[in-house]
């Protein structure tokens, strides 16, 4: 049995040898810088099983590969070298991933590091002609190798950062996302705080954002204002990025209620909502159509906004100002239309039964909206006239809401009899002399 083994052992060492002696013939070729001769009697062996089964075969591949991919005479033929290089380098490591014979022979050393230097080189001239998709691929395996050389210290680490950024660079202009943030993160998650990596950190937020990630958005948006403690980007909150980040109306409001069906007493997503409801149905520019749904989102402004109120009473002020300003124009368009209505009907006649009922319904919900207005400027002027001091914007406020809740009572006079002209009366006096008091 002794014998037996020692004949299995020996025969094993032979055929190692034999095998050993039959790739150092085409690793002569290298040795020599004869690629091109030894390329075309390496391929030949690629059908030979045998041959190609050793993990040398592909490592040995790589070198020659790469050997003519440098060639500048076969320049058109490079990038389909390198490609087959690489695939060799990946199976070699597959086949041997103590990657031995990379660390014994300078030559398959030199095929590894040359992989690297010809797509790092080529992928960069991509990143230079903004050749954004054809670049990203070669990044990608130049972070394999890379990373493989870091290891093995043929390369300083961590990391390839040239390479990371570049990679995250491509991937971004490819619209690649996923692979963006991926490389994007490597470099976040070291706290590199060069100025020029300031974008990656944005990048980040943003992205988290969009995917609400609010875990992930969080922890890049405090790196970043860790990093950069100068940059106001890193300030705004997710409600902002919310907002910012969308194109449309519909777009913004569906994202605010995205971030509110989690945290629904999120002060500012309350009030922006009420806020962007309003300027729907407020708009400035001249012939705006007033939206279908407009009783629907009326009702959600006044929600959000009393939500708002409630959540932060030192800023509730200005989220009554916006119902009470609603409830004012709303009235005086419908104040408008009864003295339309009114012009159309000629001297000693009475208006027909059909305008008569549009007067009558028209007054009950002018009526209503303008008693909502006085209610919510009431409700901010408490506010405003409790604090010590105010600034000049809150000033101008209280100045004009005591302005209008004066004119209200005056208003309300007209027609009144009894208790109710007394009471509307003391009241006008009231803010009539708090607004010269004002003044």
């Amino acid at each position: 049995m002794k014998k037996i083994v020692a004949l299995g052992t020996m025969l094993s060492f032979v055929v190692g040898s034999v095998f050993a002696q039959k790739y150092d013939t085409y690793k002569n070729y290298a040795l020599l810088n004869q690629f091109k001769k030894g390329k075309e009697e390496f391929d030949k062996k690629q059908s030979d099983e045998k041959f190609m089964s050793k993990p040398e075969a592909y490592i040995l591949k790589n070198a020659l590969y790469v050997g003519n991919a440098l060639d500048s005479t076969q320049a058109a033929q490079a990038p389909g070298y390198i490609n087959e290089a690489f695939t060799a380098f990946k199976k070699y490591l597959e086949m041997d991933p103590s990657a031995s014979l990379i660390e014994k022979e300078e030559t398959y050393k030199n095929g590894v590091l040359n992989l690297r230097w010809w797509l790092f080189n080529s992928g960069y001239q991509d990143y230079q002609n903004k050749a954004w998709a054809e670049g990203f691929p070669k990044f990608e395996k130049v972070f394999e190798v890379s990373n493989f050389l870091i290891a093995k210290k043929e390369l300083p680490g961590p990391i390839d950062t040239n390479t990371v950024i570049l990679a995250g660079v491509l991937a971004e202009n490819s619209k690649n996302a996923e692979a963006a943030v991926k490389y994007y993160k490597i470099l976040a998650d070291l706290k590199l705080n060069d100025p020029s990596y300031e974008d990656v950190y944005r990048y980040l937020v943003r992205h988290y954002v969009g995917t609400k990630d609010n875990d992930n958005f969080e922890k890049y948006r405090t790196l970043g204002k860790e990093m950069y403690p100068q940059s106001e980007f890193f300030d705004y909150d997710k409600v902002d990025f919310a907002v910012g980040l969308e194109e449309n109306w519909a777009a913004k409001i569906a994202s605010l209620e995205e971030i509110l069906a989690k945290d629904p007493n999120n002060y500012k997503a309350n009030a922006i909502i009420g806020e962007l409801i309003y300027d729907t149905l407020n708009p400035k520019k001249e012939g705006a159509v007033k939206p279908a749904n407009a009783d629907e989102l009326e009702v959600k402004m006044v929600a959000h906004l009393s939500k708002a109120a409630e959540l932060n009473p030192d800023r509730a002020a200005q989220n009554y100002i916006y119902m009470a300003d609603h409830y004012m124009d709303k009235s005086e368009r419908q104040s408008e239309i009864i003295r339309e209505i009114k012009r159309k009907v000629k001297p000693g006649t009475k208006p027909t039964a059909e305008d008569a009922q549009k007067l009558k319904d028209l007054q009950v919900s002018y009526d209503k909206d303008y008693d909502l207005m006085k209610d919510y400027y009431e409700k901010a002027a408490i506010i405003f006239g409790k604090k010590s001091e105010l600034d000049r914007t809150e000033q101008r406020q209280y100045k004009i809401i005591v302005g209008n809740l004066a004119q209200y009572y005056s208003v309300k006079r007209e027609g009144a009899k009894g208790a109710d002209l007394t009471k509307y009366i003391a009241e006008e006096k009231k803010w009539n002399d708090l607004d010269e008091k004002l003044k």
